[in-house]
């Protein structure tokens, strides 16, 4: 499925009857920072946002998260991402891998299981460390 078909199967689904007046699909890039607020002016009370950051630098990232970290409060935020920097934003991680669930649960336990995941599996690729006669003496 294309970008594209995945929007408009987005828009159908919202134009659903019984969500008429209930929901609001928008599509703004964050690439502009005039474009956080447009996107927030209706103080939505529900946002999902799709990759937000994936068009930006590190420097706009990091003002992008500022901005959404004062916008959000006392809302509920989605976020679809691959960038751990955009995990700060919420409270709780839901991983996904192929549309299945494998990990669940509030972010800073997620946040460490994942870390002690990957420790142990840095571990065991590296194996056995061999000293040579050289670094031994």
């Amino acid at each position: 499925m294309t970008a594209q078909s995945e929007t408009d199967a987005g828009r159908e689904y919202l134009s659903r009857p019984d969500l008429q007046g209930k929901i609001e699909f928008r599509e703004v890039s964050f690439s502009y920072p005039g474009e956080t607020a447009r996107a927030l002016a209706p103080k939505p009370c529900i946002l999902l946002l799709d990759e937000p950051s994936s068009a930006l630098d590190a420097q706009a990232e990091a003002a992008l998260i500022a901005r959404l970290e004062k916008a959000t409060r006392g809302r509920s935020l989605l976020i679809v991402t691959h960038r751990m920097s955009m995990v700060r934003l919420v409270d709780r991680i839901i991983l996904l891998d192929r549309g299945r669930i494998l990990v669940d649960g509030p972010r800073d336990t997620v946040l460490r299981a994942m870390a002690s995941a990957r420790d142990l599996k840095t571990r065991r690729l590296a194996g056995p460390k061999l000293v040579s006669s050289i670094e031994a003496a």
